[in-house]
């Protein structure tokens, strides 16, 4: 007969740790691949190359590189006006390099039969780019790259890696995502913690000094 036990046999134990998932990014070999298919000049060349530095310069979600028109891109100002979730809009701040793609890819859009017919910025063969369009791309891309499956959120998840091992403010990089709370924050401020004491402490140490 099975013993009847009033007493939690659990307790007093501590639970075990689970480790942390880290946050998948993309390196800078990952990224060359990619660029490396858009040297061509020609249409779908220069909106590619766009599109790839916009994700991994600016952590856009795909959404809101489909929804920029063309008078959201001040190449003068080198900004861009972003509409995120909830239909706020925020300010991005591309690289020079990702501001001279754009404008690159803008004089050959200029050719395409759907310039006059559509404000957005980026374009396919059929009309404004739509963002299952954008996502098939990015996966033809990564094959092509010899990558493994990649879709723009992973580009996302680099930028703001990148962001705060640079020495990044949480504060600046929470405005520039566009997140209202500090649930994403702190996924991101987790993932990187180890990586930026490691940085600090070398950048510091009185070692280095004496």
């Amino acid at each position: 007969m099975e013993e009847i036990r009033d007493k939690n046999v659990m307790a007093g134990m501590e639970e075990p740790e689970v480790p942390e998932k880290p946050v998948p990014v993309l390196e800078d070999d990952d990224l060359a691949a990619l660029l490396k298919l858009c040297k061509a000049k020609d249409f779908r060349s220069r909106r590619d190359e766009a599109m790839v530095r916009l994700f991994f310069d600016c952590g856009l979600r795909v959404a809101e590189l489909c929804g920029i028109q063309l008078d959201h891109v001040d190449l003068d100002a080198e900004v861009i006006q972003v509409t995120g979730k909830g239909g706020k809009t925020r300010l991005i701040y591309p690289s020079a390099k990702t501001m001279r793609a754009i404008e690159r890819y803008i004089r050959e859009r200029g050719k395409s039969k759907h310039a006059r017919t559509t404000k957005a910025l980026f374009l396919s063969q059929r009309g404004a780019w739509s963002v299952d369009g954008v996502r098939d791309r990015l996966g033809v891309m990564a094959k092509q790259a010899g990558l493994d499956h990649i879709n723009p959120h992973k580009f996302r998840h680099t930028f703001a890696h990148d962001f705060l091992i640079s020495g990044g403010q949480e504060r600046d990089l929470k405005r520039l995502a566009g997140w209202t709370s500090d649930t994403m924050l702190e996924v991101y401020g987790r993932s990187t913690a180890q990586q930026r004491a490691a940085h600090a402490t070398r950048r510091l140490a009185r070692g280095n000094r004496v």
